[in-house]
């Protein structure tokens, strides 16, 4: 006699052979944050690094924490790498 309402998530299906990166990133970057901007990803799980580059930016900035979303490619991805790890970015404009 279990139910779910309408609207809510039965089910996720999730592919490791196309992963993205979402960052949460300081609005402030937006000034020099460009699509195609390269960056180190260091996946804290597997204390690995890997390249890779940006392929979007969010349209929205949020007022309270004052952030964007945006997302990344790996151009070095490899099978230990799983959906949900979590790591460091760092972009050459900051060093």
């Amino acid at each position: 006699y279990e139910y779910v309402s309408i609207g809510t998530e039965l089910i996720e299906v999730v592919a490791i052979d196309n992963l993205e990166v979402m960052l949460v990133a300081p609005s402030n970057w937006l000034r020099w944050m460009q699509i195609g901007e390269s960056f180190s990803l260091q996946v804290g799980e597997l204390g690995q690094a890997f390249e890779g580059a940006l392929i979007r930016i969010g349209g929205k900035v949020d007022p309270v924490s004052q952030t964007v979303l945006a997302w990344g490619k790996l151009t070095n991805p490899n099978e230990q790498l799983l959906p949900g790890m979590s790591g460091d970015i760092r972009f050459s404009e900051l060093e």
